[in-house]
């Protein structure tokens, strides 16, 4: 697979969280100190409706001064000091981002209760994505900035690396290095997979089964739906003698990447009739679904454990 080539990339200093969904950040900035730790980019992480909203602290006395297609299509890089005072590490990334040139309040207002911070005002944001990664915690310390490259952005709260007001300096280079090896790493925990919350993860489920369903019956195909049967797979799919075992897996995003139980992995192994049915983009008109064979499957996804199971020995007599 060829690696993804990026055009325009910022990096942005930020305070420390562990996950950015409120709550406090550190920081030696001296307006956290002054208002007890809580400062806008608490939730710079915290998903809404849309997608990600992000504060950064006005350079200069003002946003970011970018418009028309200069503010558009940005890869963002978030950095903050290890517990608000240690090395400067990666904490997570925008991608194709849209910047804003003045502060805009944050969407949670328009559909609930939100809080404000300490002086009443409603929180702020001045850049948005569809798309974010938080980085891990315990993947941080993998993405420790250079000290010599540190420096460039110790006394300012961003600087362009790549793209408009972005000049050809060695030191520029660096950090698109940095930026293009976080979205191309092959690292299952570094790569752009957004959490959803139950209610989308449940439409994201139900627009990806229906577009299957739809798919087989425009070509004369007879649909058992056996989600609920645990039996490794979704729907049983039969037209004369053809018969299939589909496993449907959606995504709202513009990539295939999915998770598979165990249930679901031994199914897969188990028959030649097993299909995998995949959805991107799921929950938009122009959604794209594509049917995978076993062998197809393994072609096309790196497939590899992230969790395991460690349950107490049990000692007999």
């Amino acid at each position: 697979m060829k690696s993804k080539i990026l055009n325009k990339i910022m990096f942005v200093k930020t305070g420390w969280s562990d996950l950015y969904e409120g709550g406090y950040v550190l920081g030696n900035h001296t307006y956290l100190k002054q208002i007890a730790n809580i400062g806008h980019e608490i939730y710079n992480f915290k998903r809404t409706r849309n997608g990600f909203c992000a504060y950064i602290p006005p350079s200069a006395g003002s946003c970011p001064q970018l418009s028309g297609r200069d503010a558009e299509d940005w890869f963002v890089v978030f950095l903050a000091r290890e517990n608000g005072n240690g090395q400067l590490c990666v904490v997570g990334y925008y991608e194709n981002a849209r910047i804003y040139d003045k502060l805009q309040i944050r969407p949670e207002y328009e559909y609930e209760q939100f809080d404000t911070d300490n002086d009443g005002e409603k929180f702020q944001y001045c850049i948005e994505s569809k798309n974010a990664f938080r980085m891990p915690l315990e993947r941080r310390r993998d993405w420790v900035i250079r000290k010599d490259l540190c420096k460039h952005i110790s006394s300012t709260p961003l600087v362009y690396v790549k793209g408009p007001k972005s000049k050809d300096e060695p030191w520029r280079k660096d950090f698109v290095d940095i930026a293009e090896r976080l979205l191309n790493d092959d690292d299952s925990y570094v790569r752009p997979f957004p959490n959803v919350d139950a209610a989308t993860r449940c439409r994201i489920e139900i627009a990806a089964v229906n577009k299957v369903c739809e798919y087989y019956e425009e070509r004369g195909f007879h649909i058992v739906d056996r989600q609920k049967d645990n039996c490794g797979y979704d729907l049983l799919v039969t037209k004369g003698g053809k018969e299939f075992h589909v496993e449907v897996k959606g995504s709202s995003s513009n990539q295939f990447r999915l998770y598979l139980t165990l249930n679901e992995y031994n199914h897969m192994n188990a028959t030649p009739k097993w299909r995998l049915a995949a959805v991107k983009n799921v929950l938009d008109k122009d959604c794209e679904l594509k049917i995978f064979n076993k062998d197809d499957f393994e072609e096309m996804f790196d497939v590899r454990p992230i969790e395991w199971v460690a349950e107490e020995k049990i000692e007999h007599e």
